[in-house]
Parts: C-alpha cells; sequence; structure tokens
C-alpha cells in the first residue's frame, strides 16, 4: 500500500514538474481558445476586446517565463521537450516581436486599405497568431524530430490562413497559395529526410540521434549513405523554411501580397522559431556531422547575402525591399552558425534577436502609415515623410541605418560580432567569406539610404500636411527605434544575453 502511494506521489510530482516546465504553452493555448470562444460573444463593436485578451494572454505568457529558472528543470516529458535557457531567451522575443506587432496593427484593420476587404477589426487574426506562436514555441523546444514536426505544421497553418484574410485582394490569395504549396513541399521533404534518418537511428529521440551520429564514421558504408541522403533533404526543407538561396523565389511574394500585420510575423517569429528548430537538429542533433553541414551553411549564407542584396536594389516596393533584405541577413545567421564555434553560436543568436526588433520596428512604421494614409508599401509613398510625420521618419531612418549595418547601431554590432567570429576561425575561407560579407553590406547601403532620401530628400505636394501620429502604436514604435539606438551603443547586456543561450544549449 505504502509503495502504490509512494509512486502516486512520484507521478504526481513529475506531472507537476511538466505542467510548470510548459506553462508558457498552456497559457497560449488556452487563452487562445478562450478568446475564440468568448469573440462568439461579442458584438462587432466590442471587438477590440479580442485585441487586449490576447495582449493580456501573452503578458502572462511572458512574465511566467521571464520569471522561470531553467537550470532547475531543463527537460519535460523524459526528453521530449526542451526548457533550457536558450529556449526561454528565444520564446521572449517572440513574446515580445508578437505582442509588438500586435499593437502595431490593432488600427490596420480599421484603414482605408483594410475596410477595403476585412471590413474592421478581426479577432481571428489575434487567435490564429497566437496559435502560430505556439507552433514556434514547439519547435523551439522540440526533443524529438516528431515534436518537431508537430511544431512546424502547428506554426505554418495559422499563417496560411491569416496571409489570406484580405479576401478581396488577390495578391494576398495568391501569396496564400504559394505560401501553402511551398510550405507542403518544404514539409514532406523534411518528413523523407527524417523517415531515412530514423532508419538508421531506430529513434526518432535528438538526444539518441546525437549520440548514433557522434560516431558517424564508424557506422557502415550504407548507413552513412542513407544518413547523408537524408541529412541533403532536412538541408533543403531548412533552406526553404528561411527563404535560403536557391530556396528563397517565395519570398518577395509572399512578403508583397500578405497583409503587413502578417508579413511582421513572416518576418520575425516565424524566423525565431525556425531558429529554434535550426539549432534542435543542426547544431545539437547533427553535432556529428559538423564538418559537412558548416561548408553548406558558410555557401548558403554567401549566396543569400549576395543574391538578397543585388535582388533588393531593383525593388519599388518596400514590403518586397525587406524580402529581398531578409534573404540577406539570414544569410548572416548562416555564416555565424557556419564557424561552429562558441563565439559564432552567441554571434548567431545576437543577430536573429537583434533581426526581429528590427523589422518589427519596420514593419511598425509601415502599419502605422496605412493607418494614417491608406498607402505605405511602396517607397514612393514616403517621399516628404519628414515634412509630414518627421518623428515616424526619424524611426523609419533609425530602422533602415540599422539594417543596414551602420554604427552604432543595433544592426552594426550584429554584424561586427559576427565577422569577428569568421575571423577568429583562423581558416582562409572564412577570411574570403568575411571580405565578400563586407562588401555586399556596402552595396546594402545603397537601397536603404534610397529610401531614406525618399524621405527627406524628396518632396509631395500632393499629399497631406504636416500632422503627429498620437496613441500607444506610436510610444511603442519609439521605444522600439530608441532600443535599436541604445542597445547598438550599450551591447553588452544583450551579448550576455546571447552567449547565455548559445551556452546553454551547447552544454546541455
Amino acid at each position: 500500500m505504502s509503495a502504490d502511494f509512494s509512486i502516486g506521489i512520484s507521478l504526481g510530482t513529475r506531472f507537476l514538474i511538466n505542467f510548470w516546465s510548459v506553462a508558457p504553452e498552456v497559457i497560449l493555448l488556452a487563452g487562445a481558445c478562450f478568446v475564440l470562444l468568448f469573440d462568439l460573444f461579442i458584438k462587432d463593436k466590442n471587438k477590440v476586446v479580442a485585441y487586449i485578451l490576447s495582449c493580456f494572454v501573452l503578458g502572462c505568457s511572458f512574465v511566467y517565463l521571464l520569471l522561470y529558472n531553467p537550470r532547475a528543470h531543463p527537460v519535460a516529458f523524459g526528453g521530449q521537450y526542451f526548457c533550457d535557457g536558450f529556449s526561454q531567451v528565444i520564446k521572449l522575443v517572440a513574446l515580445a516581436s508578437l505582442f509588438i506587432i500586435f499593437v502595431y496593427s490593432r488600427r490596420y484593420w480599421c484603414s482605408d486599405e483594410g475596410v477595403k476587404s476585412t471590413k474592421g477589426v478581426k479577432s481571428e487574426f489575434y487567435v490564429l497568431s497566437i496559435f502560430s506562436l505556439l507552433g514556434g514555441f514547439i519547435m523551439i523546444s522540440a526533443g524529438s524530430m516528431l515534436v518537431l514536426y508537430l511544431g512546424l505544421e502547428l506554426l505554418s497553418l495559422p499563417l496560411y490562413a491569416i496571409i489570406a484574410m484580405e479576401v478581396r485582394c488577390t495578391n494576398s490569395s495568391e501569396a496564400s497559395l504559394k505560401y501553402f504549396v511551398m510550405g507542403a513541399l518544404a514539409s514532406g521533404i523534411l518528413l523523407y529526410g527524417m523517415s531515412l534518418i530514423f532508419g538508421v537511428t531506430h529513434t526518432l529521440d535528438l538526444r539518441q540521434i546525437m549520440s548514433v551520429l557522434y560516431n558517424f564514421e564508424a557506422l557502415k558504408a550504407f548507413d552513412k549513405s542513407v544518413i547523408m541522403c537524408g541529412f541533403g533533404f532536412v538541408i533543403a526543407s531548412t533552406a526553404f523554411k528561411f527563404g535560403l538561396v536557391p530556396f528563397h523565389m517565395w519570398v518577395p511574394d509572399v512578403y508583397q501580397g500578405a497583409p503587413t500585420p502578417v508579413t511582421a510575423i513572416i518576418g520575425s517569429i516565424a524566423k525565431l522559431s525556425a531558429f529554434g528548430f535550426l539549432i534542435r537538429l543542426f547544431i545539437y542533433s547533427f553535432t556529428g556531422l559538423k564538418p559537412h553541414w558548416m561548408m553548406l551553411f558558410l555557401i548558403l549564407g554567401l549566396l543569400s547575402i549576395i543574391i538578397g542584396n543585388l535582388g533588393a536594389i531593383f525593388q519599388t516596393n518596400l514590403k518586397r525591399l525587406f524580402a529581398y533584405s531578409t534573404i540577406s541577413h539570414v544569410g548572416f545567421v548562416f555564416l555565424a552558425l557556419s564557424c561552429a564555434s562558441n563565439d559564432g553560436y552567441t554571434a548567431a543568436v545576437f543577430y536573429i534577436i537583434s533581426y526581429s526588433i528590427m523589422t518589427v520596428g519596420g514593419f511598425g512604421v509601415i502599419l502605422l502609415l496605412q493607418y494614417k494614409t491608406g498607402r505605405g508599401a511602396d517607397i514612393s509613398d514616403y517621399s516628404g515623410l519628414n515634412q509630414r510625420h518627421p518623428w515616424i521618419a526619424l524611426m523609419m531612418m533609425l530602422f533602415l541605418l540599422s539594417f543596414a549595418g551602420i554604427p552604432p547601431l543595433l544592426g552594426f554590432d550584429a554584424k561586427l560580432f559576427v565577422m569577428d567570429a569568421m575571423l577568429k576561425t583562423d581558416n582562409s575561407i572564412y577570411y574570403v567569406s568575411a571580405l565578400i560579407s563586407l562588401f555586399m553590406s556596402v552595396i546594402a547601403a545603397y537601397y536603404y539610404i534610397k529610401v531614406i532620401k525618399q524621405m527627406y530628400f524628396v518632396k509631395d505636394e500632393n499629399r497631406e500636411r504636416k500632422s503627429s501620429l498620437v496613441g500607444f502604436d506610436s510610444l511603442v514604435l519609439s521605444v522600439n527605434g530608441l532600443f535599436v539606438f541604445i542597445a547598438g551603443i550599450m551591447p553588452a547586456l544583450w551579448v550576455d544575453i546571447s552567449k547565455y543561450a548559445a551556452l546553454s544549449i551547447i552544454k546541455f
């Protein structure tokens, strides 16, 4: 009787530990379901309540994660779910990014462009976005390939729907279809690659796969061939999800066609989640294949930087310009990871966090202008912006210069740390790669400065006169822009956070 009682206590304790470890995910799931049901009983004029509740759900999850100690219980569900420092940092950034996107997008659905197609606030946007974030959380913390795939699908499926939310806009429907087709293809490739790896390792657990592949050279020749085939399919699927060259052609069309709030989610939340996916699979599980993926990451990163920057030069639509810019920035993340060193991993974490903050801010400016004027997607819409909205123009300039890597802004520090990690490898290939990426960064400055020129030196007398954009979203945008400036001057705290996140996954 006492033995049964002890077993019951042990199981209960284990359940509580697992529950508290995944409490942020539970909060998101319960909150999204509550908002979805609550929305059925409120009138259209009170839809703003759904927005408030959604922000509250994100806030609760953020506070819990901030107070959570990952060292106490870094693993849940028998190793199937990681709750380490890496997942904590990336999840906090994702939560903050989505909260800011919600703030920016609150008035988007009431703008001229939004009313034309959606006729006001769409509560399902907030619900589906939270479900998508939940999928991203699962990807970031996954301890097995099965959990990784489930998180990937939960991230992607809501995005397919909200991209097509502007039902009367053909570009939105086209972007959704293209994203769905490419996403389904990438998922199929990923599943096939995982099945090949499972066929050799006989496990889906990432830790057990790591132990098998750690002695990769000791495997039979046939097993090596199967592993490398599966590895190639997984690499291709990962490149699809990130939009790396040569799997990047869907990115500009989806960025342009999707509603601007959704584009911001794809550019920040989806990239953070894919980064967690990448770390779990390659840096952790595929450690034994490090010599193979190092060169692949270097090549993919360089190609993405070159093609992304060259493609952005000719763009007249700002969202398409940001799309090609995204391809380039993701290339820098892969260059950092290709170093396969502590400095490289730290630089990659710092870069993806910095990029998410800058991306949210850049799209925040577009959203505010679309609310105010019904325009903002084309570069020509920014003519004379300094005359009409000088503070917004200043914030946009900060984000653009940070994207370009101009000191002393946050983007400069991010690129500097990547270059530093590459130069510390003591490999001539990385020296040449650093020079190429530096040269392409100079080219990138051209198309960012082109937008700044449009804001400050091109007058447009036909637009509205100087006015102010007063509101909570304008305040958040100001904080966002000033953060990019202040964090660029004093990056020590964020470097320490990035190092903590990187080392917590490496030493696990």
